[in-house]
């Protein structure tokens, strides 16, 4: 016989479970029953379907694009979710979804982007005009950038200009490699750079370049655009305008500073000192070799630990300064534009004043009567690098010693001692490295 207690209890717990069941299917039918497809037409102010429009839901990855017709169809939509509807040359639209199931809607040219002046290489036009590849970077898509020249303030901002950097001092950052549309040759992928109408003998001139002093930078990536340059013109064209007066204009005058700094994160952690010589032992017998260390000094290893790691001893918080002050206006018939500026770059090495510093002077001035038009761009640049002999391959070394507590041994002048000590050459190779003005942090 059951209890009537024992009986109470189990009809409690069975009645909880019950609602458990019932509550966690309506959720579940809630949860499906909370999104839904949505589905329309999108066409041009004169009612010709528009083909290729991105439908996305705002704030997600979840979209979608019309097809021939200019019908789309999306699923996954929430009543509180928004559609934005995209398309190169029109007015971007934002939709919300409420208890909708069909958006159609009729989208408007942006007539400010079709009419934006392009600068193509014999003379400018307006993008309605063109049906070349050209892309434009204006002078606000560079303003207000941390960097150090030209070439890493165009990073990210134009489709299909590829720009890598080569190493990882920032002072070493001018010689970068730039591609537009990918590699096209085993050779030089190196595109043609213009300053203002004057084609340039190598790309790395653009970063002698002071940003705040460019108006816009195009880039040509085809044939089409590019061809009046000839076969210099292969592997496309970058085309830099730097700004200019305008007329009837009184004088203003501009001034930005910039201060911040570089700290270097060190994303990995090197192998503990002890279990590095186990793996060195191994790595020794399985060539045919003799093992170099003990049972003795990988257990004092293991006793005393590790040293800091000698990439992070070498590096260090680096800082940098941006200084411009420009003047510019007009009268009737000319134009002028005067412009100054410093930019100071720390070294994130440490050693002896590593850095770049750069200065910029820069006159544009030009002079119009009727046809007749006489301009001068007037430029001088000066720049001071500094930086270790063996910059390439000093943070790819430094980040391979191990981190054997006994090369933290060092001289007075507080560089490494050429500690070959259980260590085939490299304490000499590291002393070799880091003499040339790297010292204990």
């Amino acid at each position: 016989m059951i209890k009537k207690s024992t009986f109470s209890t189990f009809a409690r717990y069975s009645l909880a479970l019950l609602w458990c069941l019932i509550v966690t299917g309506v959720c579940s039918a809630y949860g499906q029953a909370g999104t839904k497809s949505v589905s329309g037409r999108i066409v041009d102010e004169k009612g010709q379907p528009l083909v290729g429009v991105s439908v996305i839901v705002e704030g997600t990855v979840n979209g979608t694009a019309t097809g021939a017709d200019g019908d789309y169809l999306i699923k996954g939509v929430k009543n509180s979710d928004k559609l934005q509807f995209i398309y190169l040359g029109y007015k971007t639209v934002v939709q919300e979804v409420g208890t909708k199931t069909e958006i159609s809607l009729t989208m408007v040219e942006d007539t400010g982007y079709l009419d934006e002046v392009v600068v193509i290489g014999y003379g400018t036009t307006t993008r309605r005009h063109i049906t070349s590849a050209i892309s434009t970077v204006n002078r606000e898509d560079l303003a207000d950038r941390p960097v150090a020249n030209i070439q890493q303030a165009l990073q990210g901002t134009a489709a299909n200009l590829i720009i890598q950097t080569r190493n990882y001092d920032p002072t070493g950052s001018d010689q970068m490699n730039l591609s537009i549309r990918g590699i096209n040759t085993m050779g030089n992928n190196t595109p043609l750079v213009v300053i203002d109408g004057v084609p340039q003998a190598d790309a790395s001139r653009m970063n002698d370049l002071n940003p705040n002093d460019i108006e816009s930078v195009n880039i040509l990536k085809d044939a089409g655009s590019a061809a009046i340059y000839g076969a210099r013109s292969s592997n496309g064209v970058i085309l830099i305008t730097t700004k200019q007066g305008k007329r009837e204009t009184a004088p203003s005058i501009q001034f930005s500073a910039q201060l911040g700094a570089q700290d270097p994160h060190i994303l990995f952690d090197p192998v503990p000192s002890y279990l590095n010589s186990i793996l060195y032992n191994e790595a020794l017998t399985g060539s045919g070799q003799s093992p170099v260390f003990t049972a003795e000094e990988i257990q004092d290893m293991y006793i005393h630990g590790d040293c800091e790691p000698f990439v992070k001893q070498a590096m260090k918080t680096a800082l940098q300064q941006n200084y411009n002050l420009s003047v510019s206006g007009g009268t009737k018939h000319s134009t002028y534009m005067i412009s100054a500026g410093y930019f100071d770059q720390e070294s994130n090495y440490i050693g002896p004043d590593y850095g770049k510093q750069r200065y910029n002077v820069r006159s544009n001035i030009s002079t119009e009567w009727g046809r007749l038009k006489v301009g001068a761009n007037i430029s001088y640049t000066r720049a001071e690098t500094k930086a270790p002999t063996t910059n390439g391959f000093l943070f790819s070394n430094l980040s391979r010693f191990p981190t054997y507590y006994f090369l933290r041994t060092m001289d007075e002048n507080g560089i490494f001692y050429a500690n070959n000590y259980k260590y085939g050459g490299c304490g000499a190779e590291l002393a070799g490295l880091v003499g040339g003005g790297v010292q204990q942090v």
